[in-house]
């Protein structure tokens, strides 16, 4: 996917998000098995919101995150299974099947890859990048969290 189409996929994204989410975007749904933990890390974030961004002349799917305090590693990992879910038959699956128009006409936005998908922060995303430095990444295959 080419970054030329960054405006038109945030644009689409944007309005479909208007109408899927509340303001926590995927905490409003956020759930797992672990009671304890469910209930930790939703005091814990404030939103998880899906995006585009250009990285590298390519574009990836991204959810950034409002939290209140850091996620520990049991956390992150059990909010990581849960945007995945949401990525590759949740609302990922709902959004790949609405067309985006742009100038050289329809486009289909995927936000999931059985292949080469994976979920980084920044920080480990910064470290995917510094180590594989010639290896392009494949686009549409990543989901980053941002932690703010």
């Amino acid at each position: 996917m080419v970054a030329e189409y960054l405006p038109d996929v945030l644009t689409a994204l944007e309005a479909y998000k208007n109408n899927f989410f509340n303001e926590r975007g995927f905490m409003e749904f956020f759930w797992t098995e672990d009671k304890d933990l469910e209930r930790t890390i939703n005091n814990k974030v404030l939103s998880a919101m899906p995006s585009v961004e250009e990285i590298n002349g390519n574009m990836y799917g991204v959810t950034n995150l409002m939290v209140r305090e850091p996620l520990a590693p049991t956390e992150l990992s059990a909010l990581k299974d849960y945007i995945a879910s949401q990525m590759s038959d949740g609302f990922g699956n709902s959004f790949q099947e609405r067309e985006i128009k742009t100038q050289d006409g329809g486009l289909y936005i995927s936000f999931w890859s059985d292949d080469n998908y994976f979920i980084d922060t920044q920080q480990e995303l910064n470290q995917r990048i510094a180590l594989e430095p010639e290896q392009e990444l494949v686009e549409g295959s990543m989901n980053l969290m941002e932690l703010s």
